[in-house]
């Protein structure tokens, strides 16, 4: 191996990571090693999630304004995912104001966008999202933890909170008699990710409060390919070739 060679070959690890460094570096990102929790100061406080239950693990996290990016790695099939969210109540309260613009009360909050990534070998159709005040619990109507604010109700800096996803296009908020966003109409497969966007509200914070991700293994992995052996590829070869030889004998 040359000088020149084997210098590249040393100095690779560290671009590598240059180049990590260079595509996560937004305002006030903070990217970590795979883990089961992590803390993203955000809104005057700082928030920690934890990796509960589920097959899944926390690779890193970034915040950008009054939003926490979460990227987790999905890799195997038990799709019961549970994060931990402590320290809402660290967080600055919005001022909330009802249709007609006056006051009605204030919520504590943050838009959270959570990605996915399959790491396992069956493909996505649908997931469902859950909040819960009590782990194990759905959050009921009236325990003030909620996707997004009840109607006629809004933030003054925030006119839509209207949940989003890059790979589901059905998307149903539920209310009744559990607070939940099912996401559906969509594939995940295999080395895909996804992407769900939005705002978790609480006007009696808590701590901690619960999120469960949660889908179900609809698609088995796809059969392997059955690829000759070398040898008998080579025996196909020499039969095709000695029958075309003989055709050609025939017509002389």
């Amino acid at each position: 191996m040359s000088w020149l060679l084997s210098s590249i070959l040393d100095r690779t690890p560290l671009l590598r990571t240059g180049a990590l460094l260079a595509a996560t570096a937004t305002p006030f990102a903070i990217a970590t090693t795979p883990a089961s929790a992590v803390s993203l100061s955000i809104g005057g406080g700082s928030l920690n999630f934890q990796a509960r239950s589920g097959d899944f693990n926390i690779q890193g996290g970034t915040v950008t304004g009054n939003t926490i990016t979460l990227f987790q790695d999905v890799t195997g099939t038990d799709l019961d995912l549970v994060l931990q969210i402590d320290g809402l109540t660290s967080l600055t309260s919005f001022d909330v104001v009802d249709e007609f613009g006056m006051p009605a009360g204030s919520v504590s909050g943050f838009w959270f966008e959570s990605v996915l990534t399959n790491r396992s070998d069956r493909t996505w159709e649908f997931f469902d999202h859950e909040l819960q005040s009590n782990l194990g619990t759905p959050s009921s109507h009236g325990d003030g933890l909620a996707f997004g604010l009840p109607s006629g109700k809004s933030i003054p800096s925030y006119s839509d909170f209207t949940p989003t996803s890059d790979r589901f296009s059905d998307i149903q908020t539920i209310r009744n008699g559990k607070d939940a966003i099912a996401f559906s109409n969509g594939l995940v497969d295999p080395g895909e990710t996804v992407t769900f966007r939005y705002f978790i509200a609480d006007s009696t914070p808590a701590s901690p409060v619960f999120l469960r991700q949660f889908s179900q293994v609809s698609s088995l992995p796809p059969d392997p390919v059955d690829v000759p052996e070398p040898h008998l590829l080579l025996g196909l070869f020499a039969i095709t070739t000695l029958e075309t030889l003989r055709r050609r004998d025939r017509h002389r």
